[in-house]
């Protein structure tokens, strides 16, 4: 049940940058970059003090469309309930393997990679030294 409290969460919180993305107004950038910073930040903040169950929480919006890097971090970490920073490690157990089986099927449909390529096509001999795969 916690495990469905936090995912619903951090999709809520992906949910509220997409829809403040999808309003900004690019005529007007500047302005509208920080106030939907602030928003963005506040909202997470009210996520996690509202939520028992959710002791911190880290976001990332990026655009490379409009030229910005946000990161955002609130709560606090560990039995020593230490602040958190936005550089904390973060253990997102396995979510990253979905994050990369949709990028990976969305190249495929667009034929940009193939199922059938060897993973050393496109990792350099370095990266692939000791990798488990």
């Amino acid at each position: 049940m916690e495990r469905k409290v936090i995912i619903r969460n951090n999709l809520s919180a992906c949910l509220l940058v997409l829809l403040v993305l999808v309003g900004c107004d690019t005529n007007d950038q500047k302005e509208t970059e920080y106030d939907t910073h602030g928003e963005i930040k506040e909202k997470l903040e009210r996520m996690v003090l509202k939520d028992k169950d959710l002791r911190n929480a880290l976001l990332l919006v990026h655009s490379d469309k409009y030229d910005f890097h946000w990161k955002f971090a609130f709560g606090v970490t560990g039995a020593e309930q230490k602040i958190i920073e936005n550089d904390n490690p973060y253990h997102n157990a396995s979510i990253g393997k979905t994050f990369t089986s949709i990028i990976i099927a969305r190249l495929y449909e667009r034929g940009e990679i193939s199922y059938d390529d060897p993973i050393s096509k496109y990792l350099s001999p370095e990266m692939l030294e000791n990798l488990f795969v």
